[in-house]
């Protein structure tokens, strides 16, 4: 996965979304239709399957360290969503 493509994946995504719900994303324990029923509480049906379709590719690819130093280097996501990605980075290391 190059840097283009990680960068499409999680603006498909939604940076928010992805910190947010990083447990959903990355629980290897739900398969994906499962993941997309938990998400159609917050998203439409498409707008869930298409989230995870983009986070699967970036877990996949063992990208989603590098995912969340883009939401943090991200000046127009909130500080909030900033500290979130953050918190995420130091329990994988």
């Amino acid at each position: 996965m190059t840097e283009n493509e990680l960068v499409r994946s999680l603006n498909s995504i939604g940076k928010r979304s992805f910190v947010e719900d990083y447990a959903i994303y990355s629980d290897p324990n739900l398969t994906k239709e499962k993941k997309v029923n938990k998400l159609t509480e917050l998203y439409s049906l498409n707008g869930a399957t298409i989230r995870v379709s983009y986070a699967e590719k970036i877990f996949l690819n063992k990208k989603q360290v590098d995912a969340l130093k883009i939401v943090i280097n991200s000046p127009r996501t909130s500080a909030l969503i900033r500290d979130k990605a953050k918190q995420l980075i130091a329990k994988q290391q």
